[in-house]
C-alpha cells in the first residue's frame, strides 16, 4: 500500500502567530516539508510595510493494518 500524507501550508503576517501555529503543528506530529518562505506581501514608498510567512507540512495518513484476525468493520 502506497504511503499517504496529509499536507497544510501554515501562513501568518505575524511572526510571532506563524511561530505558534508551527510549533503546534510540530507538537502534534507533523514534519517540515520544504523551506520557510518570508516574502513582502505589502509595501508602501518603496518600503516593506508587511511580510507574509509560510510553511509546509506533512504528516503520515497512512492507515495502520493490523495483521492476522479479519473482520468486515473497516479499519479507520
Amino acid at each position: 500500500m502506497a504511503a499517504a500524507l496529509h499536507f497544510h501550508i501554515i501562513e501568518a503576517f505575524d511572526p510571532q502567530e506563524f511561530s505558534q501555529q508551527l510549533e503546534q503543528h510540530l507538537t502534534e506530529g507533523w514534519l517540515l516539508h520544504g523551506t520557510m518562505t518570508a516574502f513582502p506581501n505589502e509595501t508602501k514608498e518603496g518600503k516593506v510595510t508587511m511580510v507574509r510567512y509560510v510553511q509546509a507540512v506533512i504528516k503520515d495518513a497512512t492507515p495502520i493494518r493490523k495483521t492476522g484476525f479479519s473482520t468486515s468493520i473497516p479499519q479507520v
